[in-house]
């Protein structure tokens, strides 16, 4: 039995063309992801207790070389004069963080609705052929119930090849946000260690200014 018929060609055609593009997507957040990773051997929570304990060289040398989002907002933390107020300094660590998780998040939105299309796409297919499959019988008048079988197994191809375009798509999308989350995490953890100390030292810093 020729499951590529007319039919299921007009629907797998598309679902192809999608899983096309589902997979370039799945490759290329993961080469992302992977260069942005958090490296195993990093204690970022006893780094960012050191934020202005220690020299700015010495901090920023604490801070590994690749592009990590809490490499970035830190380096960035250190660079911010202690003449701005503590607002402004945490508001310029949320701006920025904001931004870092905006980039990780970037495509997956577009990978989730593509994975909801192959399933769509695929329920059509099956319901489409399943209603051929029974107008035919109804025309012919034949109610075998192997000639009904074999136009819905037919039928089917299109939900399974929607669905195996799908379950990868989703897997990807779920370990794509739990990486984003431990990402955010640490960031957030950061902003607050910093905002804190920063906060303290600008404090220190005004009282210095003021008349004795």
């Amino acid at each position: 039995m020729n499951i590529l018929t007319g039919a299921n060609l007009f629907v797998l055609l598309p679902i192809a063309a999608v899983s096309v593009i589902v997979l370039a997507l799945i490759i290329e957040k993961s080469v992302y992801f992977y260069k942005i990773r958090i490296p195993g051997n990093i204690d970022y929570k006893n780094i960012i207790r050191k934020y202005r304990k220690i020299p700015h060289n010495e901090f920023l040398e604490l801070l590994t070389s690749e592009k990590t989002p809490v490499n970035i907002l830190l380096r960035k933390a250190v660079s911010i004069n202690l003449n701005y107020p503590p607002q402004a300094f945490r508001s310029q660590l949320e701006s920025l963080s904001e931004r870092l998780t905006g980039r990780m998040e970037k495509y997956l939105a577009l990978l989730n609705g593509l994975a909801n299309i192959a399933t769509l796409m695929g329920l059509f297919g099956t319901v489409s052929g399943m209603i051929k499959a029974f107008s035919r019988m109804n025309e012919t008048g034949n109610s075998d119930p192997y000639v009904l079988a074999g136009g819905i197994s037919q039928a089917l191809v299109t939900t399974a090849a929607g669905l195996a375009v799908a379950i990868p798509a989703m897997l990807a999308l779920n370990f794509f946000d739990s990486f984003i989350d431990r990402h955010i995490e640490i960031m957030d953890e950061a902003i607050s260690e910093t905002a804190m100390v920063f906060e303290v030292l600008y404090e220190r810093k005004k009282e210095k200014k003021l008349p004795g």
